[in-house]
C-alpha cells in the first residue's frame, strides 16, 4: 500500500527517478501512461494517490505500493507492483424464477499480452444454454480510445409465454477519454431472436 504519510516528507523535492517493481507480465507503457507524475518536476503527494487510483481502475493488480527514498536533494520514487493471475478459471451459477438454475465453467484474461485487454467467457447449462465472450480494452490507441464487445446466445424454453426462444446478441462500444471528468462512448446493439412458434 502507499504510505502518503511517509512520502509527504519529500513533498515538492524534484522526483529525480521513477522505478517500477514488481512488473512481470504488464507491458511498460501500460503503467508509466497512467502516471503523471514526472522526473524533473515536484513531487506532490496528491498526485501520486490519484496516480495510484489509475492504475488500481485498470484491474489488472492485486496490490499497488509506492515508495520514496531521498536521492541528492531530489526524491527517487518506486512503484511497485502485485499482478493478478494470468487466467482465472472459475465455475459460475445464477438463478432465475424462469430458468431455475443454469451453471458452467468462466475463464477470465484479465491483462491479455500485457496490454490490460480483459477477455472473458462462459458457457452455462441447466434451465437455459447461454455462451457467452467479452472484451474490454480501455486504451487502443490516442487519448483513451476504447473499444468494449459483448457477443452472447442464450437458449432456453419460456414457460410463461410458452415458445422455446434462441437468441443472440451482438454488442460493440466504443469510447474516448474527454479529460479527468468524462467519457463518449457510443454502442451498436443487434439482437435476434427466434421462437418455435409463430
Amino acid at each position: 500500500d502507499t504510505d502518503l504519510a511517509a512520502l509527504a516528507s519529500f513533498e515538492n523535492l524534484n522526483v529525480t527517478a521513477i522505478e517500477l517493481a514488481g512488473r512481470k507480465v504488464t507491458r511498460e507503457y501500460v503503467i508509466t501512461r497512467e502516471i503523471q507524475t514526472r522526473v524533473g518536476e515536484p513531487l506532490r503527494t496528491a498526485l501520486v494517490d490519484e496516480d495510484v487510483q489509475r492504475l488500481e481502475n485498470l484491474s489488472i493488480f492485486a496490490a499497488i505500493g509506492v515508495e520514496g527514498q531521498a536521492e541528492g536533494t531530489g526524491v527517487r520514487l518506486t512503484f511497485r507492483f502485485k499482478e493478478m493471475p494470468a487466467l482465472i478459471p472459475f465455475v459460475g451459477v445464477e438463478y432465475s424464477e424462469q430458468d431455475r438454475v443454469s451453471g458452467g465453467p468462466q475463464v477470465s484474461a484479465l491483462n491479455l499480452f500485457g496490454r490490460g485487454i480483459s477477455v472473458g467467457g462462459k458457457a452455462y447449462f441447466g434451465g437455459a444454454k447461454k455462451y457467452e465472450v467479452g472484451l474490454s480494452w480501455p486504451w487502443i490507441s490516442g487519448d483513451h480510445v476504447s473499444l468494449n464487445f459483448r457477443g452472447a446466445r442464450l437458449s432456453r424454453a419460456d414457460e410463461l409465454n410458452e415458445f422455446k426462444e434462441t437468441s443472440y446478441e451482438f454488442t460493440p462500444q466504443v469510447g474516448r477519454y474527454l479529460g479527468e471528468h468524462g467519457r463518449l462512448k457510443g454502442k451498436f446493439s443487434l439482437f435476434r431472436m427466434e421462437s418455435d412458434v409463430d
